[in-house]
């Protein structure tokens, strides 16, 4: 499998709606699972119905064409005699038989599966269908594992079938003719290590099932016709073997069979029961409802979503009650579609923040806010709000009741446990592994590893996740529920999101995007869990299921279906809002909604209650107007953050949140100071969107990460002014201190904080931004949007977000987003028609970036963007009147006081969004954009200085224009073009072309020189920098061959030149004909090869192998930056590579880029379907620097 194919999609590690939902296709397929995956009882009542019209096949008859079993008589010395079948067995390692019965093969260590056939394409398996079952017991689970099959999966090439499980959930592979992919059917019930299954696979040529304990487990009608084999590999048991891939099985193997006929299912459910007694504990232990309350999400630990109260009747609505904001995702949707894999209208994976989740018992309801970070108690009976407590961030989860105790974990990276009948806080604990550091997080100030996971509670124990990336620090706790004492730790390597559960004595965490999810660690043994059914629902209602008695309840847009056990509607109830929360507690049903509105229904009549947010009252005002006034006027930020330290300056901090835009956070000491003061700006419906209040009880040192305040008040005498000053942002932060704020501090930008202002860092195309400061290193700064939803197609690999002045602006489809580097904040969203650019490795950057504004080529024009407001300031056009209408605006260049630009037909520039554009990003033989002019105009009002017209009507190579020196420098050719882009060969072979320098100031030829004639050139950069000019180009031999050639770049004189063999088989799919390259200090990086820019010899010792990734590279003084899955860095100090993040996919260009003392990765994995835990945009900053 690479990196780049789609993986299962975990069942299991979904809620039990979303298992229903769907079923596991692998490439890019994907059925309606409200036809295939069925209820067990629906699915068994279907077959029944369809054997009573065939003939009876008795378990007698159908006998197996391949049987291994596991005893003395059968397997000795690595050897394995089969019990039916021709398929005789060779060990790979140590094949031993267990002690004690049922007799088993006891695969552990050093064992790697048994080869049963060396050449599948002579193995005679079965083609038109087959069963496979087996009797197993899997100890470890792995993300791959075989039990038997004959598999290829090899990036497209998939081929053959294979029984075979992953970390959570078993699955059954098949290939066929007729489709030619392989589908991964994963049952949707997860397995528990440790315990004895029986699995089936089996295929008729039209439909794909599963089998769990004879049991149906799932279905899939994705492939067609005889089963596709490769025409070499092996025939195994107990391994995951393919050309490139081989993973061992871990676990027992009592027997396996092979059929070439599908079995049915009433003869699936025969093989079970016949044998079942032989396995210890393999019958499940029912979990019955205890009790009418509903604890915690999804009513139990298991996330059953099943409770013990029932409602009888017609509901009628009792109450409402409507928050006063609805609730703030933390992450926002994806792309609308996954052009490469041909997916549309994606869902969002990530949803257990998009309401207030529900928990009650004892006549009381609880819920709590991601918008005003409170935690709310309700009366059953009537909504009213009978208490709340506030905690220092976001909350994200629903609370966990535990009998008297209501424990609730937030963004402050803290556990409350609250009494449940009355909200008084018993204790909090914030683990002291997490540290106290606060960064900007999903557009708040949270902890930098904040509670994202539901809180388990196992006896007296209670278990949560804390931290999102792993390389930053993430963490599972557990905690004594009495006393909040830290009981144990233990340090993740995986993103702990969502809600915790208990499977099969395991404890199970979700991860965030990625649907596998991981089992952390024993709860305890109680048996083998009853599996929970896929369900049956409507798509109508995609948003939250759960059961109560003989009924279920799904959520929709606008109501709730009320279902009968038969799976009819009973009835219907209207809701505001999308239904993403349901319990059941106390006979009453009650709803909360992605719009803030918790309702309640019951049986009977009666007129509803509805509690609405109370008119606000009135918050002092500052004692001095004149401190407001003197603090919004000094601010010079639209939209970020503002920190007013000292509680009594609180009516300051009110009026600033009404009237700077900025957020503003209120710095406090004391408890109970701090509580009244949250309230009294709750009150004033000020609390939670404008205004928060932290606690800090050190007055000496402030726990906020580096530069991301843009205003701080400080009428306190502490903290120092250093303290002060580094919290504050580079650049345009200020901070008033002073009892009058008489004193204004400034900070200037970062010392050796390099620049990123355009598509390879600057107009030279070194791709490297010389800061100093970034290293490898690195903290985290802020996370959040831009998110993918409004991005490019990750596939399309347009053009690079820019650094300049503190301001990062990402390009997005047809827009640009104007954010605060520092803090993270979303400034502005600007839409820029025709602007978006695709394969940009064979075009020129279309955005540069001044002190002021970021230039952004659209269609015929370049639009001056203000970088403060996102206003479109200045309008320029092509020079040459004669091109306006047949040309755009190709090439944007900003240094001096020149804006640079070129002009290509209409048509030449690549905008075509979708499968067809992605395939003009990829591959050999896409000809490169080409311009008809060059030229500079003054940057102020688009003045002309002067025109370039190439000789002979020819053209401009768009990708080799650099500018260095006062010098620009390009590769220029007589091929003429009718649509604006030029094949290579007519370029350098048929046509000729020439290097051309000309005068910055002036335009005026300085030099020209002949290339020599070159075939199958497939790409081609131009970079200047040290009085020297460097042309890379990529070339088709028998194998993939890059070229380099350095010129003096005042005379033109050629100082050296090289050819390098990649090694690469030609026409590869994933970029390696098109790396651009990067001079960093005095080294010539055209990977994997490193030469001394000077002398042209190769760097010794040293090569940059990164292995794959489509992603370009890209650099700061001290280090390279790249994707190799995830985003990673190289030091060419040590030669070593650093993962900067385990859970997260940059793009497929560059998107990683070291500017202002800061390592910026935007959000660039748009459309992106793979199971990456987080996707979203992130800032590091030298963790050398990180402070508290």
């Amino acid at each position: 499998m690479d990196q780049g194919s789609i993986r299962p999609t975990s069942m299991a590690s979904q809620s039990p709606f979303e298992q229903g939902e769907r079923t596991l296709l692998r490439g890019g397929a994907r059925e309606d699972s409200s036809t295939h995956i069925l209820s067990y009882e629906t699915n068994i009542r279907s077959t029944l119905a369809t054997l009573l019209l065939a003939p009876c096949a008795c378990l007698a008859d159908s006998k197996s064409i391949g049987q291994w079993q596991f005893d003395s008589a059968h397997l000795q010395g690595g050897s394995l005699r089969p019990a039916a079948g021709p398929w005789n067995g060779k060990a790979l390692g140590t094949a031993t038989i267990t002690k004690e019965k049922p007799f088993a093969l006891e695969a552990k260590k050093g064992f790697r599966g048994i080869v049963l056939h060396e050449d599948v394409s002579k193995a005679n398996l079965p083609k038109e269908a087959l069963s496979v079952t087996a009797w197993t017991r899997v100890d470890k689970p792995i993300e791959w594992g075989g039990i038997l099959g004959a598999i290829q999966d090899n990036g497209s090439f998939e081929r053959g079938w294979l029984l075979g499980y992953g970390k959570d959930s078993f699955f059954f592979a098949v290939a066929s003719e007729g489709n030619q992919r392989l589908t991964y059917l994963k049952s949707s019930v997860a397995y528990a290590p440790a315990y004895w299954y029986h699995l089936a696979g089996t295929y008729d040529g039209k439909s794909q099932r599963i089998y769990l304990d004879g049991k149906l487990a799932g279905e899939a009608k994705a492939q067609k016709g005889p089963i596709l084999y490769a025409p070499k590999g092996r025939f195994v048991l107990g391994a995951y073997l393919d050309e490139n891939e081989h993973y061992s099985f871990d676990g027992r193997l009592e027997r396996v069979n092979l059929w070439d006929r599908a079995l049915m299912a009433e003869e699936v459910a025969e093989l079970f029961a016949e044998r079942k007694d032989a396995f210890p504990s393999i019958e499940p232990v029912s979990v019955t409802p205890a009790t009418e309350d509903w604890p915690t999400f999804l009513h139990d630990n298991r996330r059953s979503g099943k409770g013990a109260a029932s409602i009888k009747g017609k509901l009628s609505l009792r109450w409402t009650h409507r928050l006063r904001l609805s609730p703030e995702p933390a992450w926002p949707p994806p792309a609308k579609q996954d052009f490469w894999h041909k997916k549309y209208n994606l869902k969002p994976r990530v949803t257990y923040d998009r309401a207030f989740h529900l928990v009650g018992a004892d006549n009381r309801v609880y819920l709590a806010s991601s918008a005003d970070d409170q935690a709310r108690c309700l009366s059953l009976e009537d909504g009213r709000e009978l208490w709340k407590y506030f905690a220092g961030a976001p909350i994200r989860l629903a609370p966990t009741l535990t009998g008297e105790h209501l424990l609730v974990g937030a963004d402050d990276g803290q556990v409350s446990c609250l009494h449940a009948a009355t909200g008084k806080l018993l204790w909090k604990t914030l683990p002291p592994q997490l540290g106290s550091r606060l960064i900007p997080g999903n557009g708040r100030i949270i902890h930098e590893r904040p509670i994202r996971t539901g809180i388990l509670v196992d006896g007296q124990t209670a278990y949560f996740g804390a931290g999102l990336f792993p390389v930053q620090g993430t963490f599972l706790f557990s905690l004594d529920v009495r006393d909040g004492r830290i009981l144990d730790h233990e340090k993740l390597s995986i993103s702990p999101q969502g809600y915790l559960s208990r499977r099969n004595g395991k404890l199970f965490a979700p991860t965030g995007r990625d649907p596998a999810g991981a089992f952390l660690g024993g709860l305890g043994r109680r048996g083998k869990t009853v599996p929970l059914p896929a369900k049956a629902i409507p798509e109508k209602y995609p948003y939250a299921f759960v059961e109560a008695g003989d009924l279920k309840f799904a959520g929709g847009d606008g109501e709730v279906g009320i279902f009968r056990a038969d799976g009819s509607l009973d009835q219907t109830i209207k809701v505001t809002g999308k239904a993403y929360s349901i319990i059941v507690v106390q006979g009453k049903l009650l709803v909360s909604t992605d719009a803030g509105v918790v309702h309640c229904f019951s049986d009977g009549e009666g007129k509803a209650n509805h509690h609405t947010p109370a008119a606000p009252t009135a918050f002092p005002l500052p004692q001095n107007a004149n401190l407001a006034q003197k603090a919004i006027a000094a601010n010079k930020a639209t939209k970020g953050y503002c920190l007013v330290i000292g509680a009594k300056h609180a009516p300051l901090a009110a009026n600033l949140a009404q009237n700077s835009g900025l957020r503003v956070i209120l710095s406090a000491r004391n408890t109970v100071e701090i509580d009244k003061l949250r309230r009294n700006l709750a009150a004033a419906s000020l609390y939670g969107d404008e205004l928060v209040v932290h606690q800090n009880e050190n007055p000496d040192t402030l726990p906020y990460a580096d530069h991301i305040f843009n205003l701080v008040v400080a009428p306190a005498a502490k903290p120092a002014e250093a303290e002060i000053l580094r919290i504050l942002r580079p650049g345009d932060g200020v901070a008033l201190v002073g009892s009058q704020l008489e004193n204004t501090l400034s900070k200037p930008a970062i010392e050796g904080g390099g620049e990123w202002s355009h598509l390879y860092a600057e107009p030279g195309n070194t791709a490297c931004s010389q800061d100093q400061a970034v290293v490898a290193d690195l903290a985290l700064q802020w996370f959040g949007r831009p998110g993918p939803e409004r991005l490019i197609d990750r596939h399309h690999r347009s053009v690079s977000p820019l650094w300049k002045n503190g301001f990062l602006f990402v390009p997005g489809n047809e827009r640009i987003f104007g954010v605060d580097a520092y803090n993270g904040t979303v400034l502005w969203e600007t839409e820029v028609p025709e602007s978006r650019r695709i394969a940009i490795m064979r075009d020129c950057g279309s955005m540069a970036a001044d002190d002021h504004f970021i230039y952004v080529a659209s269609g015929p024009q370049c639009l001056g963007i203000a970088n403060r407001t996102g206003k479109v300031d200045r309008r320029f056009s092509i020079p040459d009147k004669n091109f306006g209408d047949s040309h755009e605006w190709g090439y944007v260049a900003r240094l001096d006081d020149l804006l640079i630009g070129s002009a290509v037909k209409k048509g030449g520039i690549r905008r075509d969004y979708g499968h067809d554009g992605i395939k003009q990003t990829y591959w050999d033989n896409n000809p490169p954009v080409c311009s008809d002019l060059l030229f500079a105009t003054e940057s102020t009002n688009g003045k002309p200085r002067w025109i370039h017209r190439p000789t002979g009507g020819g053209v401009i190579v768009n990708s080799s224009i650099a500018v260095k020196d006062g010098r620009i420098h390009f590769v220029e050719s007589k091929a003429s073009s009718e649509s604006g882009q030029v094949q290579y060969d007519q370029i350098l072979h048929q046509e000729g072309a020439s290097l051309v320098t000309l005068e910055l100031a002036t335009g005026k030829p300085i030099h020209r020189v002949s290339l020599a004639k070159q075939k199958s050139v497939q790409n081609l950069y131009v970079a200047s920098t040290q009085g020297m000019v460097v042309i890379v180009n990529s070339r088709n031999e028998t194998t993939l061959r890059y070229d380099v050639r350095t010129f003096d770049a005042k005379s033109g004189k050629l100082l050296w030149e090289r050819s390098q063999n990649n090694g690469n088989k030609l026409n590869g799919s994933h970029g390696e004909q098109d790396r651009h390259p990067v001079i960093l200090n005095d080294e010539l990086y055209v990977e994997p090869f490193i030469y001394n820019l000077k002398s042209g010899l190769p760097v010794a010792g040293r090569k940059l192998a990164r292995g794959g990734g489509c992603g370009s590279l890209s650099a700061s003084a001290n280090a390279l930056y790249f994707r190799s899955k995830n985003p990673t860095a190289y030091l060419p100090s040590t030669g070593k590579f650093k993962k900067i993040t385990t859970v997260s996919r940059p793009g497929c260009w560059i998107n990683a880029i070291p500017a202002g003392g800061l390592l910026l990765i935007p959000e660039a994995s748009s459309g992106c379907t793979c199971a990456f835990s987080i996707q979203c945009s992130l800032a590091f900053v030298p963790r050398q620097q990180t402070k508290p």
